[in-house]
Formats: C-alpha cells, sequence, structure tokens
C-alpha cells in the first residue's frame, strides 16, 4: 500500500513538472479555458511520445536535457509565441512560425479561418510584403519566456 502510494505521489509530482506551462499572465488565461485542456492533453501525450522514443539518459543532466526537449512541443510553441504577440508585435518570421504553430495544433480552426492559405500568404497580406522565402523560423529560435525551467 505505501509503495503505491509513494509511487502515486511521485507520478503526480512529474505529471506537473512536465505540463504545460504558461508564459505569462495572458497564456496563464488561454491555458484556463477549454482550447487549453485540448492544448494540454496533446502536449502530454507528445511528451510520452517524445519520452519513449528516446534513449534511457545515464547522467542527471542528459535527463535533464531530455525532459526540456520532450517538452517543447509545437504546443508549448504555441503557448509561448501566443503571450509574446499580446506583449509586443512579432516580426513577419515569428508570425509566420505562430500561424504555422496554430495550423499545426488546430488544423480544423485554421482552415475555417483562412481556408487554403499558407502562413506565408497570409503574413504577405497582413504585413503588405512580398511572401518569404522561408518556410519557417528554426525552434532554436523561439523565446523562451524567463524563469521557464524544469523544476
Amino acid at each position: 500500500m505505501y509503495r503505491k502510494l509513494k509511487r502515486g505521489i511521485y507520478q503526480k509530482r512529474f505529471n506537473k513538472a512536465i505540463a504545460l506551462k504558461p508564459a505569462g499572465p495572458w497564456s496563464k488565461d488561454l491555458l484556463a479555458g477549454d482550447s487549453g485542456k485540448v492544448l494540454a492533453s496533446r502536449h502530454m501525450l507528445n511528451v510520452a511520445k517524445a519520452l519513449k522514443t528516446a534513449k534511457k539518459p545515464k547522467t542527471k543532466a542528459e535527463l535533464v536535457k531530455l525532459l526540456e526537449n520532450a517538452m517543447m512541443t509545437p504546443e508549448q510553441k504555441l503557448v509561448i509565441f501566443y503571450e509574446l504577440s499580446l506583449t509586443r508585435p512579432l516580426s513577419v518570421e515569428e508570425f509566420c512560425t505562430y500561424m504555422g504553430l496554430f495550423k499545426e495544433v488546430f488544423p480544423k480552426a485554421y482552415e475555417g479561418i483562412y481556408g487554403k492559405k499558407t502562413p506565408k500568404e497570409i503574413a504577405s497580406e497582413c504585413y503588405g510584403i512580398k511572401p518569404l522565402k522561408r518556410d519557417s523560423v528554426s525552434s532554436k529560435s523561439i523565446p523562451i519566456p524567463p524563469g521557464w525551467r524544469i523544476h
């Protein structure tokens, strides 16, 4: 009995540690709603899939890096860009990345709003510029909110 109870406590702590994190006050409100519940469940599925396919870490540093990489799912990136878009204007590349993530995470909503347009076409309409040559921005350029780390 004690062993099951202890395992349950650790499982809850682990789930809380890898859960979808808000990037600020606006994304905290987003995650509290229905769409936030959808994002959180998809995030957990993607994290579980990433952890199952990864090699078993040998050191604590490898484990932390594995968890950080597994937690940077499209849903988490979408939350970060959502918060970022409400704090300052997005650059064209950031906007394209944000729209691409929205298309990946909510494909039916994206098609209902934008139809068959690509994120580059939407950006060129919004920003009044020529279409971009690159498809998206690399994940390394995603701004990570201060204080967002695994505990």
